[in-house]
């Protein structure tokens, strides 16, 4: 008699391995599936923590807060003996920066005639625990969802104490 196996054994062999994997593959490739839909995209990422970078870098120098409110903050700071008045606000889901009535958009690729493919709507609050701190919230949203996406959106918030607050 003749050792090993004949070809119609592995064959079925093959098939019960087949059939048992099958499932786990499914599960998997679902589980997958499932996590890059529920996150954001890295463009919204990116955007936010641009947008977030830039603000509060500018805030932490801040000397004098002229006007808070929960959509707009105006402060000054002092940019090689000048003191320059800084302004953020929302404005049509964008985050418009005002330095001397020089209008520009934080972060600054994300303008009104960027393609709607590559804008992300911002929504921009501020709170004030206390008159030396100042939290920061940016929501961000891509203007067009990718099909599928179940959370598109990326909210990033943080605290900053006023260095040069009084």
């Amino acid at each position: 008699m003749k050792k090993g196996l004949t070809l119609i054994e592995i064959i079925i062999a093959l098939m019960i391995i087949g059939m048992l994997l099958a499932p786990v593959i499914l599960f998997f490739n679902q589980t997958i599936k499932n996590y890059t839909l529920g996150r954001p995209d890295i463009k919204t990422v990116k955007v936010v923590i641009d947008a977030m970078n830039e603000i509060e870098s500018l805030l932490r120098q801040g000397e004098i807060i002229l006007k808070q409110e929960a959509q707009i903050i105006s402060f000054t700071i002092i940019i090689n003996d000048q003191i320059k008045l800084i302004t953020f606000e929302e404005e049509n889901n964008l985050i418009k920066r005002t330095d001397d009535n020089l209008v520009r958009y934080t972060p600054y690729y994300n303008t009104p005639d960027s393609p709607n493919s590559e804008k992300i709507d911002l929504n921009l609050y501020f709170k004030y625990p206390d008159d030396k701190s100042v939290i920061i919230i940016i929501k961000g949203t891509p203007k067009i969802i990718p099909q599928g996406m179940q959370n598109p959106s990326f909210t990033l918030n943080t605290m900053v104490k006023l260095r040069n607050r009084n």
